[in-house]
């Protein structure tokens, strides 16, 4: 049953694709859609409520897509850490390539207009800030990183740089866009060489200490008022 339930899905994000790229996302109708998947009205709404929905589970559907086909590497798990990330961009780029026009469009309309729907933004930077978080837990048990105070920012940092690098790409007219892998590799080779050498960890920790010092030093200024408050009521009393 749930292998019939997601052919249907793909059949319906296969028309879906297929209608806006030739026709735009604002001409394609979800009864039209429908039609192209073969499926019913009705059936459609069971899987999507809407078109936005569709352009939100057509990314989800090519994250799972790009992890998928890395877990079927032979040895992948023994990559590095950059080879990794690098080939999960890569190769969620190669699978929006032969839709590039309609992704541009997709693209904005979900993650970058005010208008976007967070809560559907949510499940698809789960899915990848989930890939990193793996990726970084066996970069730590291999050796190659030591784990840092930081480390738990490090995967919803990744979901700022991956739509970095989809809209760099997006307007990358290189040829074979050799800028964009360029891009890639240099910014992850920084980003891991940063990690590795502990700056970030040590910055944390600068920061953390600052931040102790100065809430200390708050308290004790608040404690001296309020002591000298308190004298100063007591005195009154006296008076009184």
């Amino acid at each position: 049953m749930k292998k019939k339930s997601e052919k249907v899905r793909g059949k319906i994000l296969d028309a879906a694709v297929n209608l806006m790229s030739m026709e735009g996302y604002k001409n394609v109708s979800m009864r039209k859609i429908a039609k192209q998947a073969k499926v019913g009205d009705a059936t459609i709404y069971n899987y999507f409520p809407n078109k936005e929905s569709l352009l939100y589970g057509y990314f989800a559907a090519l994250v799972q897509k790009s992890v998928e086909e890395l877990q079927a590497i032979d040895d992948f798990e023994g990559y590095s850490l950059q080879e990794k990330i690098q080939l999960l961009i890569e190769t969620n780029l190669t699978q929006m390539l032969p839709h590039r026009e309609f992704v541009q469009e997709a693209f904005e309309i979900t993650f970058l207009t005010p208008l976007a729907k967070f809560g559907n933004i949510a499940p698809i930077k789960s899915q990848l800030s989930d890939q990193v978080r793996l990726y970084l837990s066996q970069a730590y048990q291999q050796g190659t990183l030591e784990e840092e105070s930081l480390h738990e920012f490090i995967p919803s940092l990744f979901w700022d740089y991956y739509l970095g690098m989809v809209m760099y790409w997006l307007k990358d007219d290189s040829e074979d866009f050799t800028n964009t892998t360029q891009l890639l590799d240099l910014s992850l080779n920084f980003a891991i060489s940063l990690l590795a050498s502990g700056v970030l960890s040590k910055a944390g920790q600068m920061t953390s200490f600052l931040i102790r010092q100065h809430m200390f030093s708050g308290f004790e200024l608040m404690a001296k008022q309020f002591s000298q408050l308190r004298g100063l009521t007591g005195k009154g009393q006296r008076h009184e």
